[in-house]
């Protein structure tokens, strides 16, 4: 443990240069999109997709259960694992609500410690993916899947880490595709939805609602503007101030040449499917047997120790970990001990 905590906080303090972490990655886009270069890697072109994918949803709002590019961030290997790659990929997805960006510091620690390749996605309708009509928990399972396909990578399986909704879709991907995990990290997530994920899920919604009804008075106006409208609208719905922060940061303040929308998500397809966070699937007798690590906050609203018996039922070899005075964003709050866990987790 203590080369851990040795190089985690060199990694903390050094950021990464771009060529180190970048490798085969960047692109440049238009001028009209941006001015420098991008280190993510965008979905491919509809047209572009339609001609070599026929799986690919294309569809932009009609119903269609096709997995979707999804838009992604990769820090190639470094070291010895760039010469000879030894160890999975690790994708990492965020939370409901989130964006791969959200992940970029943790991603560049495990990076520089573990020296294995990483790959943030944004989600369907999140950030950079595409945004369609459709949208559950197993499509989105089924969209990594598809980017597993796409990615070459000198290895059959990948590990993967969820934050909430993202760790609840590597439950369905590792009970679904067990042969394609190699090991998993769930993040403040469980098997169990309990009142409190009901609850946020029901204030989330409603959020959304009441900037959608105002959503011509927000194209008015531009920066902070734009913000203090947007926050005064959703303040007595998203009571705290992190939650509602986290939740404005897909209002874009500023708008672009040839810009469709001022969110960052779709707001029309969360409000489309109600029920989408509230569903648990039946297993059955699915089992996954592999590696699996449950973390969580010893404050968490929507995890419990009590649920841990309903996961070893699904996961037997599931080893949890619970990170003292934080909650659901235990990786911010505290995110040396919360990579200590998951490093020495990935690399035994």
């Amino acid at each position: 443990m203590q080369f851990l905590t040795r190089g985690l906080a060199s990694a903390a303090l050094r950021p990464p240069k771009a060529i180190e972490t970048a490798v085969g990655t960047a692109v440049t886009l238009n001028k009209t999109q941006i001015r420098k270069q991008s280190y993510c890697t965008p979905p491919p072109s509809h047209a572009a997709s339609s001609n070599n994918d026929t799986n690919y949803d294309n569809t932009k709002g009609t119903s269609n259960f096709k997995p979707v590019n999804l838009a992604y961030r990769a820090l190639e290997c470094r070291g010895k694992e760039r010469d000879k790659q030894t160890k999975t990929p690790l994708i990492i997805h965020h939370s409901l609500y989130g964006r791969k960006e959200n992940w970029n510091p943790i991603s560049e620690i495990i990076n520089r410690i573990t020296q294995r390749k990483i790959i943030n996605v944004d989600a369907r309708n999140h950030g950079e993916s595409p945004h369609t009509k459709d949208m559950s928990l197993p499509l989105m399972s089924k969209d990594i899947i598809h980017l597993i396909k796409q990615l070459k990578n000198g290895s059959d399986k990948f590990s993967f880490l969820g934050h909430s909704m993202g760790g609840r879709i590597g439950i369905l991907l590792a009970l679904m595709q067990p042969q394609l995990v190699d090991k998993l990290v769930v993040v403040d997530s469980s098997v169990v939805v309990n009142e409190n994920s009901r609850r946020r899920w029901s204030h989330l919604r409603q959020a959304c609602s009441s900037l959608m009804k105002i959503e011509h008075r927000l194209k008015l106006e531009q920066g902070y503007e734009r913000l203090k409208i947007a926050n005064k609208a959703v303040e007595n719905i998203i009571v705290d101030k992190t939650d509602r922060a986290n939740f404005l940061s897909n209002l874009i303040l500023s708008d672009q040449p040839n810009q469709e929308s001022i969110w960052r998500v779709n707001m029309t397809a969360y409000l489309s499917h109600p029920d989408m966070m509230l569903q648990v699937p039946t297993f059955d007798d699915a089992c996954f047997k592999g590696e699996t690590l449950f973390i969580n906050g010893d404050r968490s609203r929507f995890a419990s120790r009590e649920d841990e018996a309903d996961i070893l039922r699904l996961f037997p070899n599931a080893e949890f970990a619970w990170l003292e005075d934080c909650g659901h964003l235990l990786h911010i709050d505290k995110q040396k001990e919360f990579c200590e866990k998951v490093i020495t987790f990935l690399e035994k």
